[in-house]
């Protein structure tokens, strides 16, 4: 990849190339710039990426020697070093649902879970992803805290339960693609688009906090768009109507 390159929320492993083995930045006069992404467990080279780097947060490096501009610790990165490399935990490439394949995390104690910078989970409308690169059914944010790279984990924790429920219209019919934040006590959002029949479901939710629940939609309006929900240890359904249409 050359100079410049801006590369957010992907994932960069198990390629072989001779010199930077994952990314490599032919110009040292103009940095490149690594947000939310894993670069690792990639071969050939002696590190994992080469060049400048500059403006990069939330990263998981393996091994960072021959680059300038990641250190690790600062700007929430995760940078090892030949000496000292980061193994990301991840499985081979593989069918893990949608259209493309993925690199899924091969144990909950991979460094990259939950690391991540919920602000860099954007498109290029800068507007929160909803999805990780599974697409459709694969939420981006799987808890508070987003996982660095395309792939998000969904392992289950014990103290989680499942946020649920139906946007529909006055008359009962199903709303397709409402979009449902859900927000913590500490200002952290979730978010997710109802399915064509108007179901939307926020899985591995924390219990014990209170949470805000809001919806919109470009062409509803609803009476009561925004509740409170005090989140006890059983599934949750939470659900809206839509005004009537004039």
């Amino acid at each position: 990849m050359g100079a410049g390159t801006t590369v957010t929320n992907a994932t960069i492993a198990t390629n072989f190339s001779t010199l930077g083995s994952g990314f490599y930045n032919e110009n040292t006069n103009q940095s490149s710039f690594l947000r939310n992404t894993i670069v690792a467990a990639n071969t050939g080279g002696a590190s994992d990426v080469f060049g400048a780097f500059s403006s990069s947060f939330n990263n998981l490096i393996g091994k960072s020697d021959g680059s300038t501009g990641l250190v690790n610790g600062a700007n929430g990165n995760i940078v090892g070093t030949i000496a000292v490399p980061v193994n990301p935990q991840l499985n081979a490439l593989g069918n893990n649902g949608g259209a493309t394949q993925t690199h899924s995390f091969s144990s909950n104690t991979s460094l990259a879970i939950n690391a991540g910078s919920n602000a860099l989970a954007v498109d290029q409308n800068n507007l929160p992803l909803t999805t990780d690169q599974r697409g459709a059914g694969f939420q981006r944010i799987n808890g508070t805290t987003v996982d660095i790279g395309a792939f998000e984990s969904s392992a289950p924790t014990a103290a989680s339960v499942e946020i649920s429920g139906r946007i529909t219209t006055a008359d009962g019919r199903g709303i397709f693609n409402a979009r449902i934040t859900l927000t913590d006590a500490t200002g952290q959002p979730r978010y997710a688009l109802s399915n064509p029949f108007g179901y939307y479901r926020f899985p591995d939710v924390a219990v014990g906090e209170t949470y805000i629940v809001a919806v919109s939609h470009k062409r509803f309006q609803f009476p009561q768009p925004v509740q409170i929900l005090n989140l006890n240890e059983k599934t949750n359904n939470l659900n809206f109507t839509a005004l009537p249409s004039k």
